[in-house]
């Protein structure tokens, strides 16, 4: 009940929310641009996208897989002299304008750019975060193409904290005597101004936190395993516990 009322919480103020921050379209950004990391005015189309547009994409299945089987055969034969080797992007000395579509096709997704997942993964790599995220924005994108909503970001969040939640209520019921201080632990965190942050922050630190309360509860789980399983004795003149085997 209380991760269900909180989801609806984290709903209302969700749907009041407007435009994002320069992060959250980076978010998007790295997710979604079909190998090009980042867009700059003075090269628009990354060096990667534009040879994979044109050597390795082709109208068949057929054909894209003999075009991947070429390009291997002659990397591994010519090496500095192949043709990916040599190959450079289009970098102009003047900046160049970015249209409104560019731009629009660079941060969403449609079906020829849906379940990229390798892409997401070459555009990570230049990232300082792992590449889960990004590709969970992906996955999402793909599903509902055509558009970018707070809802693609948020929903994950959402997901991520309410079993966040659930780990809380674990934790408290290992660590507490009383139901209710299990539910007064989640109660503090499902209606605070910090989960309102996280869920409405269209980034990694809802799945963040989540990994590292599932971390907490696997330690708090490990140690009261370990003193269930163990036999302690208590030294009647220095107070010490000492560990006798299990």
């Amino acid at each position: 009940i209380i991760i269900c009322l909180s989801m609806l919480f984290l709903s209302f103020f969700i749907a009041r929310k407007e435009g994002f921050h320069i992060d959250e379209v980076l978010s998007f950004q790295l997710g979604n641009s079909e190998f090009t990391p980042w867009i700059m005015p003075a090269q628009p189309v990354g060096r990667l996208a534009k040879f994979v547009g044109e050597h390795i994409e082709g109208d068949s299945f057929g054909e894209t897989v003999r075009n991947i089987a070429f390009i291997i055969k002659d990397t591994v034969q010519n090496r500095g002299n192949s043709i990916v080797s040599v190959y450079k992007a289009d970098v102009y000395e003047a900046p160049v304008w970015i249209s409104r579509a560019h731009f629009k096709d660079y941060i969403e997704c449609d079906r020829e750019d849906a379940f990229n997942l390798l892409s997401v993964y070459y555009n990570a790599k230049d990232d300082i975060h792992p590449p889960l995220y990004y590709m969970t924005i992906h996955v999402m994108c793909s599903v509902f193409q055509g558009e970018i909503t707070v809802w693609h970001g948020c929903v994950i969040n959402m997901a991520a904290l309410a079993v966040t939640l659930w780990l809380l209520g674990c934790i408290g019921d290992m660590i507490f005597k009383r139901k209710s201080s299990t539910i007064a632990l989640m109660l503090l965190y499902a209606f605070s101004s910090g989960i309102i942050a996280t869920a409405l922050w269209v980034r990694m630190y809802a799945m963040l936190t989540l990994w590292l309360v599932w971390l907490l509860y696997l330690h708090i789980r490990k140690v009261i395993r370990y003193k269930q399983d163990s036999f302690l004795r208590v030294s009647s003149k220095t107070g010490k516990i000492k560990w006798i085997g299990s």
